[in-house]
């Protein structure tokens, strides 16, 4: 006599579970010339997971940033003058799987739609897997010279898909 038991698993889903906070970046002086800040954000300030443990599964990590816009002028700096950069990343609750989670240090510029830059970093490694991940992005915005004084402001949108 034979006993089967069955245990479903169900898949979970790809989230968003932390992103870096509100930062300023250094202050600079009106210039001639070009001037770049950069802000290096604390460790694991963006986590995010991916627990569809399903093969075949890839991802594809977006941020979608506006123009910088001072409020007070209505002046801005060109959303191609901001840059997000990856930085490589761990994973901390991997689960058994010890592939390194892949923001990594790759960058670019997908589009510039309608005063919106979209910056996506992919991992198309297609496995099953089960992992938290986190890592330090980068943020670089180039002040182009004879930008007038002002607080300008921007707004990241990110999404996981």
């Amino acid at each position: 006599t034979v006993t089967t038991m069955d245990q479903q698993i169900n898949a979970g889903s790809l989230s968003i579970d932390q992103v870096p906070g509100a930062s300023s970046f250094s202050q600079v002086n009106v210039s001639l010339t070009s001037q770049s800040v950069d802000i290096n954000t604390a460790a694991d300030s963006l986590k995010y997971s991916d627990m569809r443990g399903q093969r075949l599964s890839s991802y594809a990590l977006t941020v979608v940033n506006t123009q910088f816009l001072d409020v007070d002028s209505g002046q801005t700096i060109d959303v191609g003058q901001f840059e997000v950069k990856g930085h490589s990343g761990i994973n901390p609750g991997n689960l058994g799987d010890s592939v390194k989670c892949t923001l990594g240090s790759a960058r670019s510029t997908l589009a510039t739609m309608s005063g919106a830059a979209v910056w996506m970093y992919r991992d198309i490694t297609l496995r099953a897997r089960v992992m938290q991940c986190g890592a330090s992005p980068e943020f670089r915005l180039t002040v182009p010279g004879q930008t007038s004084a002002g607080v300008y402001r921007t707004t990241l949108t990110w999404s996981l898909s």
